[in-house]
């Protein structure tokens, strides 16, 4: 992306900034690095049980071996005989891309999203946070942090990743539209077709001659070239627009974890050092539940823990569980800490199952936390006894309620 493609002039229309996000009656009140005890199996490593519903794979070994995946046995595809493709919503034929054939006719796409964001848009995502956190900081605290997060994160996705203008002026409905299906009575599997959230789409293709050269429009580029059809075109480009949900999940997730163990301060010290930078951004990802589990399908039996799982058989791989395996990360595993230099995680899966906008995601929560540490005062707290609100179903496991107030004087 050249400087002259990322907006200079960052505008903060009205109606489509600091919009209170929106939850579903599951979210929980809870301390950022908590979980529901309900849901310990999603985060607690343990050996793999073929007689539960669904399976799950969650030891650290077990984990590294699926995403590894050196005989191609392992696929991201929902079998139709659980979701039937009729009625899938867009983005759940999204996996088209991520295995065979399809993935090596998008070596282009994949290299600009591997290679994250330009500094440009690094400058971007910076300065729009700094905007948009002022404006927040002139209402009476407590403030929601994700009211800027989540805004930052589409605008982001839309301007600077897609480069899709004609989408910033439906940013706002994108995401009730997501969040709609994200709701659904069945929660993940029961999502239906989302019409309008297709047409807004659509503009893309629509006005796909007027698109700046960035990843919208080379998609297009892509569909009519006869390489994927219309409706993976759609899939594809809705799979990069939700993807905004997961990386200000992310971020939520660390602010909230550094501000619950006293690690504001020391966050603050490490700005002007790359590495512990670095180690915070890890350690956010690590130990974060922004995006705690994936829906994996192999294509022939496998064997597991010396059980046998058919082929055709869905099962949960935990990337939480295999991040807290204290055979890998200590005996501490559990524990939020950015301090130490630890082991490689697996927040965003490894080898051929590796998540293609890691980069980018890492870029930008330390984007948003940089910001946020200049502009948030010295003595910022957590409120509401210290607990977030969080989505515990769905995709991704966000934060709609990210509230801070200065620190009352004793």
């Amino acid at each position: 992306m050249a400087a002259s493609d990322v907006p200079e002039n960052i505008g903060l229309p009205e109606s489509a900034s600091l919009v209170e996000p929106e939850y579903t009656s599951g979210a929980r009140w809870l301390r950022p690095s908590e979980w529901p005890t309900e849901a310990d199996p999603y985060f607690q490593p343990r050996p793999f049980d073929s007689r539960t519903t669904p399976a799950i794979i969650s030891r650290y070994d077990d984990v590294l071996a699926v995403m590894l995946d050196p005989e191609g046995i392992w696929r991201r595809e929902i079998p139709p005989a659980l979701f039937p493709l009729d009625d899938r919503h867009c983005i759940m034929g999204a996996s088209w891309m991520l295995d065979g054939e399809i993935h090596k006719r998008l070596r282009r796409t994949l290299r600009q999203i591997n290679r994250g964001s330009t500094d440009e848009a690094r400058r971007f995502t910076r300065t729009l946070t700094k905007k948009l956190l002022a404006r927040l900081m002139n209402e009476p605290p407590p403030w929601n942090l994700s009211r800027v997060i989540d805004d930052v994160s589409m605008r982001v996705i839309i301007e600077c990743t897609l480069q899709a203008p004609p989408l910033l002026v439906h940013a706002v409905r994108l995401r009730q539209l997501w969040h709609e299906a994200g709701a659904a009575s069945d929660g993940y599997f029961g999502m239906a077709r989302q019409p309008e959230f297709e047409a807004i789409l659509q503009l893309v293709t629509e006005e796909h001659h007027d698109l700046p050269d960035g990843l919208a429009r080379h998609l297009v580029d892509v569909r009519d070239s006869g390489a994927m059809t219309d409706s993976q075109l759609m899939s594809q480009l809705g799979m990069l627009v939700v993807s905004y949900e997961t990386q200000a999940a992310s971020a939520a997730s660390l602010i909230g974890m550094l501000l619950e163990h006293d690690l504001y301060g020391y966050a603050r010290q490490a700005v002007a050092h790359p590495e512990l930078m670095r180690r915070i951004v890890a350690e956010g990802s690590r130990r974060g539940l922004s995006f705690p589990t994936n829906l994996m399908t192999p294509s022939r039996p496998v064997t597991i823990d010396g059980q046998k799982l058919p082929a055709g058989e869905p099962v949960l791989v935990s990337y939480a569980a295999a991040n807290m395996d204290p055979i890998r990360f200590g005996v501490s595993a559990s524990r939020f800490d950015p301090r130490p230099s630890r082991p490689t995680h697996l927040a965003f899966g490894l080898g051929p199952h590796r998540c293609q906008g890691e980069v980018g995601a890492e870029q930008f929560v330390e984007d948003v936390l940089v910001a946020m540490l200049a502009q948030l005062p010295d003595d910022v707290q957590l409120d509401h006894d210290g607990q977030v609100l969080r989505e515990t179903a769905g995709i991704s496991w966000t934060i709609p309620r990210l509230l801070v107030s200065p620190r009352r004087a004793s």
